[in-house]
């Protein structure tokens, strides 16, 4: 019998190739049309298109390496676990380059200021974010959700206060301890939410590069 550590990476493997694929068919234009139409039309707009598109185009190159890397990793008896690892952070970067795709096509407005909506979490938002980012965690959940646990894109499936997408939801959620719960629920929330930008920040990342709203 095969090993399941190797089958995993294998399946993963897989995966971040569709991905991969999928993220080089938005870039041209194929699955998210309105990238090209806002970069022609809208000319606020244009320069974090620019911006959006290289990033994604370097982060996609990077990727296809990294999965080269992981294959030989996952090919080479004892190692699936390595290659494990470097599929998982290539998934993340490949979230971040499609959030950077989403936030260019948002025309800029000014930075979101916390209400009654959002103001209501501020307590437990302190309790799992860092004391220097508390005042800009509440900015992003008022600018995304308006404070609204059950607030769910019609569009895009981005559920709860911090508008996880699905995908996004299952590793952070795992990782901040709290799987077991729904993206609805507001603690829960908050907390794979500051899991999220603390990984982003240890791995050099903008903090709320997974996000489309911006403090």
């Amino acid at each position: 019998m095969g090993d399941p550590d190797e089958s995993a990476a294998g399946d993963a493997v897989v995966w971040l190739e569709r991905e991969v694929e999928a993220a080089k068919a938005a870039r041209n234009g194929a699955l998210f049309p309105w990238v090209e139409a806002a970069r022609l039309d809208l000319a606020g707009v244009a320069p974090w298109l620019a911006m959006a598109a290289e990033n994604l185009g370097v982060a996609l190159s990077e990727l296809e390496a990294e999965i080269l890397l992981a294959t030989a990793a996952r090919d080479q008896g004892g190692k699936a676990a390595a290659g494990q690892v470097l599929l998982e952070d290539a998934r993340r970067r490949l979230m971040e380059a499609t959030a950077e795709v989403e936030f260019a096509r948002t025309p800029a407005s000014p930075a979101a200021r916390p209400s009654e909506g959002a103001e209501k979490w501020r307590d437990l938002v302190a309790r799992y974010f860092p004391a220097r980012i508390v005042e800009e965690a509440v900015k992003v959940m008022q600018c995304e959700s308006e404070g609204d646990p059950t607030a769910r894109n019609r569009r895009s499936g981005a559920t709860g206060l911090f508008q996880f997408l699905a995908g996004t939801w299952q590793f952070a959620a795992e990782a901040a301890g709290v799987a077991h719960l729904p993206p609805t629920d507001p603690e829960a929330n908050i907390a794979a939410a500051a899991w999220l930008v603390s990984d982003s920040e240890e791995r050099g990342s903008r903090r709320w590069a997974h996000w489309t709203c911006r403090p």
